[in-house]
């Protein structure tokens, strides 16, 4: 059985980590993710775990030890990973794509939806965590901090399976089960050599 790479692209609250949770209903994943990463630098750095913290750290690295320093710690992260199925989750830079395209079986995955769906759900998870929500201009202004611009420009290439996620549950459900029949399960089964 062979070993696949996913890459996973997508804005915020698009449902990137709900994609995760579905396709993994289907078949055992692992995931390395660059949250994480930038999450325990910002801990060991005494910064507490905000979006705008992490963004700060990210273009710190990035300044200092260049662009493709996450990246770099991401494909370690990758490599070491034992299962079949890995998640690169989230591709933000040029350097995030070309890492996963590094791996001989790799898929790109592009999740998005309309700015007005992501809010609401962004809007409901700060209510539920007693968190005072952002309004729709903060929402959409952190669509243009420097580590999200280039999300929807990376996701619009077309080496990438692109889900819309603006309907419901059921309906994102189906497109994940319809993603992994028609691209994880053949790798995985061996009926595709090389790189679809």
């Amino acid at each position: 059985m062979a070993t696949v790479v996913i890459g996973i692209a997508g804005e915020k609250r698009a449902g990137k980590g709900t994609f995760v949770n579905m396709l993994a209903r289907l078949h055992p994943v692992e995931v390395a993710s660059s949250h994480r990463i930038l999450a325990e630098t910002a801990k060991a750095l005494g910064l507490q775990e905000t979006r705008k913290n992490l963004m700060l750290v990210s273009n710190t690295l990035k300044d200092i030890y260049g662009p493709d320093t996450l990246s770099g710690a991401m494909y370690k992260k990758i490599s070491g990973l034992s299962g079949k199925v890995k998640i690169y989750d989230c591709i933000r830079w040029e350097s995030d794509l070309k890492t996963v395209q590094l791996f001989p079986h790799n898929l790109l995955v592009y999740i998005t939806a309309e700015s007005e769906v992501r809010f609401e759900r962004s809007r409901l998870l700060a209510l539920e965590k007693k968190e005072e929500p952002l309004t729709y201009k903060e929402f959409c202004d952190q669509d243009q901090m420097p580590t999200e611009r280039q999300i929807s420009e990376i996701g619009q290439q077309s080496s990438f399976y692109r889900i819309q996620n603006n309907r419901t549950a059921l309906s994102f459900h189906i497109e994940v089960a319809n993603f992994y029949n028609l691209k994880v399960r053949p790798i995985l089964e061996g009926h595709i050599t090389g790189n679809p």
